[in-house]
């Protein structure tokens, strides 16, 4: 493979963590309607199980950069991305409200980590010349 080609990959694979955030926030909105027919949830609930995305966010984005120090970007790209899948696995076979909670509060603390990791590992990667407008 060339070495175009996998900075490439880099870059387009490193840029679906921004796409990972969005879709995460938007997909609750249309997800809440079918889950009420499932697990009963009151107002206060349903907030919570929205909200718990931003409470984790808040906690990723904190340790993301420590951590990212002492591992690597590299290395702490890799652990969002087993973060992202243990906290989907979470969500996809949550039986109850708390189990929706914790998912979501575990994708969201890779939201946080990727939203602050995967620009610095980017802008890292990137040439020189093309620096700020891959990051």
């Amino acid at each position: 493979m060339s070495k175009l080609l996998s900075k490439k990959l880099i870059f387009f694979f490193g840029a679906l963590g921004g796409l990972l955030y969005g879709y995460d926030m938007g997909v609750i909105s249309g997800a809440l309607l079918f889950i009420k027919n499932d697990i009963p949830l009151t107002s206060f609930t349903e907030g919570l199980v929205v909200s718990s995305m931003l409470i984790g966010a808040i906690i990723g984005s904190g340790l993301s950069g420590p951590l990212s120090d002492r591992f690597g970007r590299r290395r702490m790209v890799f652990m969002i991305s087993i973060v992202f899948i243990a906290g989907s696995l979470i969500l996809a076979f949550a039986p109850n409200m708390a189990m929706l909670v914790l998912g979501r509060f575990i994708i969201g603390v890779a939201v946080g980590g990727s939203t602050a990791i995967v620009p610095v590992y980017l802008s890292e990667m990137a040439p020189t010349e093309s620096r700020g407008s891959l990051s």
